[in-house]
């Protein structure tokens, strides 16, 4: 059974960026054929009202992944992420890992056309 909940291992911090989504309870297969999708969302830690602690901002980039492979999900979310952080990041709003469109390669870069031979 997988996580209920697919979040970034980073501790929050002012003005970093974090990821956070949801996965389906039953790891997402409900069939072979037809595996779900999950999404988790990439935000900015922004302060609360009262400026005692940190709350999640709004998702700057969206990353769409299969449940029942969320690792390749994870490595984009870390990637994008750390771009963020670093103010270099210059991709789309939206990323979807299902197509094979979009990989993380050897180097660390996220790259756009790589495919994979499965």
């Amino acid at each position: 059974m997988t996580d209920k909940v697919c979040r970034d291992t980073k501790a929050p911090e002012l003005g970093k960026h974090g990821w956070q989504g949801a996965l389906a309870p039953d790891g997402g297969v409900k069939n072979r054929y037809a595996p779900e999708t999950f999404l988790v969302g990439v935000f900015e830690w922004v302060p609360v009202a009262s400026g005692k602690g940190l709350k999640k901002g709004v998702a700057k980039v969206r990353i769409t992944g299969w449940t029942n492979a969320p690792e390749s999900v994870r490595l984009v979310a870390n990637h994008v992420r750390d771009q963020l952080d670093a103010g270099a990041w210059t991709g789309p709003k939206a990323i979807d890992v299902t197509t094979g469109k979009w990989a993380v390669v050897a180097d660390g870069m996220l790259a756009q056309g790589v495919r994979r031979d499965t």
